[in-house]
């Protein structure tokens, strides 16, 4: 991508993702991103609003706001607790930014049941017997993608 449609993409995107994944996606993700890459990000759907999720969190909404079905079903059960409410409301914000994270990382890969770790695209069960922080994995620093390629390598080999 050009520089002028990364600074398209970070106007246009900006309030859907934290200051610093916004950073990292602008300087190390779009500058290589392939015309096909580009093309699928530039046209992003789904991204959910952070300062709604807040809002939504208050009445209980904010799980099934984020198609997380089963937890919602849970904190439904039992938001007479007050608990749900409470420790929603101090991470509404960040499950957004992952959540937003994660379809953007399907645009990345051209699917949303693949997901890129290090250079390298796995099917989403992959990922999770892997163990793998893969929101964290997308938006670490350079020094910790090595890592992660180091760990990732060596379960794909034990599999």
């Amino acid at each position: 991508m050009n520089e002028t449609q990364i600074n398209q993409f970070v106007n246009e995107y900006r309030k859907y993702f934290s200051e610093s994944d916004m950073e990292c996606i602008r300087t190390r993700i779009l500058p290589t991103v392939t015309l096909e890459q580009a093309t699928r990000v530039m046209n992003l759907e789904g991204l959910k609003s952070p300062s709604k999720t807040l809002i939504l969190a208050f009445f209980g909404l904010d799980r099934f706001y984020l198609k997380d079905i089963v937890t919602w079903v849970f904190k439904a059960l039992f938001y007479w607790t007050v608990i749900w409410v409470i420790a929603d409301l101090f991470t509404a914000k960040k499950r957004t930014y992952q959540f937003n994270l994660l379809i953007f990382n399907s645009a990345l890969s051209g699917s949303k049941d693949q997901i890129i770790i290090a250079g390298r695209v796995y099917t989403k069960k992959e990922a999770k017997k892997l163990g793998a922080g893969i929101l964290d994995v997308i938006v670490s620093s350079a020094g910790e993608i090595k890592n992660a390629a180091k760990t990732v390598q060596g379960s794909m080999n034990v599999m």
